[in-house]
């Protein structure tokens, strides 16, 4: 979370967590990028954001797509990380 106006707090972004400090020295700068490029990247797949805003119908996603999907949640379910 950040401090926000108000003494409020926001939930970082999926973009911001993945290139955090943190989160690429647990990772690594590869593994990183990866993450983005099927996640978060204008310039990759931007999956998170097709499908949170409701850019995406049935025929949007493939099996390579699926299949990318399952291995993330499998990597980053193999971490814990705190963020300040």
């Amino acid at each position: 979370m950040t401090e926000a106006k108000n003494d409020g707090m926001n939930y970082k972004i999926l973009d911001s967590i993945l290139k955090d400090p943190a989160f690429i020295a647990e990772t690594g700068e590869n593994d990183s990028l990866y993450l983005r490029t099927i996640l978060t990247s204008n310039q990759g797949w931007n999956l998170r954001n097709a499908v949170c805003h409701g850019m995406t119908n049935d025929n949007t996603f493939t099996s390579v797509q699926a299949d990318r999907i399952f291995l993330v949640i499998l990597y980053l379910a193999a971490y814990t990380l705190e963020f300040e």
